[in-house]
């Protein structure tokens, strides 16, 4: 058996011959090798402690990243898929420890949206982000499936479906499609593209990546003659089976793992199908506040069991909550109102290097965060008082 030692320093070695041919495809800017640019890349809402990542490398086009991802197979290294880098449980950034090289691949160039069947479906590329669709479709008066991430803000399409987010939503439920264009390793360690959008792409990976990029494919599909399904059909019959022995929605529940839905890592998915809906003429939100857990428990259950229609999403939330945005998050709430989310992921990415230079200097790097915090008790309230 080969020593594990020789095997890791015989990778190591091969870097610079990587990089070079990463930069080949991607141009040298476009490879960041150094911590000060890597920064806002590596670094998430968890703190990133590792020394494998190699580079971030950042691809402009879907055949750059196909010749990106297949030039990391075979240089046998770790690959991390990245889109807005906007998760809070660390999934899209580096973390621990890992026994090869490390490339972390940031999608942000890879923005794109294509409308299908008169915009009752659409296909979204890896950067697209829920604040694009939604501005894309209020026009048309339809909506995604989710309008705003629940728990982030500039999130991408992909990563809603790869990670099955949308506990919020009660209509609707996870997110979900069986209609995808990914790609999977082989037995052999080399990747092969998979098309599961029904669309007509053509037959070489390239020649696919390519129309689909410049939307070169009919706009109009027959979807009587495709049976998988670009949204969760079942989720409300779920949701209101109460005497259920499961909850409604689950981590990891199996009826939500599709191909790429849940994937969670470990395809690399270069566009998804999904269903759009139509956007309600009159929309209020209700805020009900108690201080028995028993009352809303009961007031779920009732509703639930009822004929009414279900609300379109619902969230639990402690009145510590209301205590925190009250005090410190008055700042992201004006921002997130008052800004698109491509500039709020700027502003992130901004507060990322500032935050490490600060490190660097030997100053707390959650400096920005306490100045902005103090600042925004002279901001409006963003919240109904209770």
């Amino acid at each position: 058996m080969p020593n594990a030692k020789k095997l890791s320093d015989d990778r190591h070695e091969q870097i610079p011959s990587l990089l070079t041919d990463l930069a080949a495809i991607v141009g040298t800017t476009n490879v960041l090798t150094k911590p000060s640019q890597q920064q806002s890349y590596v670094q998430g809402a968890i703190e990133a402690i590792t020394d494998a990542t190699v580079a971030v490398v950042i691809p402009h086009s879907l055949v750059a990243l196909w010749r990106v991802i297949n030039i990391c197979a075979a240089a046998d290294v770790i690959i991390i898929a990245q889109a807005a880098n906007t998760g809070l449980t660390g999934g899209s950034t580096p973390n621990g420890d890992y026994d090869r090289p490390l490339i972390v691949i940031s999608m942000q160039l890879l923005a794109g949206v294509h409308l299908l069947n008169d915009a009752a479906e659409l296909i979204a590329l890896p950067a697209a982000t829920l604040q694009q669709l939604e501005s894309t479709l209020t026009p048309l008066s339809r909506e995604p499936h989710s309008v705003l991430g629940s728990s982030c803000v500039g999130a991408s399409v992909i990563g809603g479906i790869c990670n099955s987010s949308g506990g919020m939503l009660v209509q609707r439920g996870p997110a979900y499609t069986e209609m995808a264009l990914f790609a999977r390793r082989n037995a052999s360690g080399a990747f092969e593209l998979v098309n599961h959008l029904g669309l007509d792409l053509g037959t070489q990976p390239e020649e696919m990546l390519e129309n689909l990029q410049a939307g070169t494919f009919n706009k109009v599909s027959n979807r009587t003659s495709n049976s998988n399904a670009c949204t969760n059909h079942h989720y409300q019959h779920k949701v209101r089976d109460c005497e259920a022995g499961t909850p409604a929605r689950f981590n990891n529940d199996p009826n939500g793992l599709y191909e790429a839905s849940g994937s969670a890592g470990k395809v690399i998915v270069f566009a998804v199908r999904v269903a759009t809906f139509a956007k309600p003429k009159n929309e209020q939100t209700f805020y009900i506040s108690t201080n028995d857990a028993d009352t809303l428990t009961t007031l779920r259950k009732k509703w639930l069991k009822s004929e009414l229609k279900l609300p379109v999403s619902a969230e639990y939330m402690h009145k510590d909550y209301n205590d925190i945005t009250m005090h410190y998050g008055r700042d992201t709430c004006l921002s997130m109102r008052k800004l698109p989310a491509s500039k709020i992921g700027m502003l992130y990415r901004l507060q990322a290097n500032i935050g490490y230079y600060l490190d660097k200097w030997h100053l707390p790097k959650t400096l920005p965060d306490r100045i902005l915090q103090l600042s925004s008790r002279f901001m409006p309230t963003s919240l109904p008082a209770l």
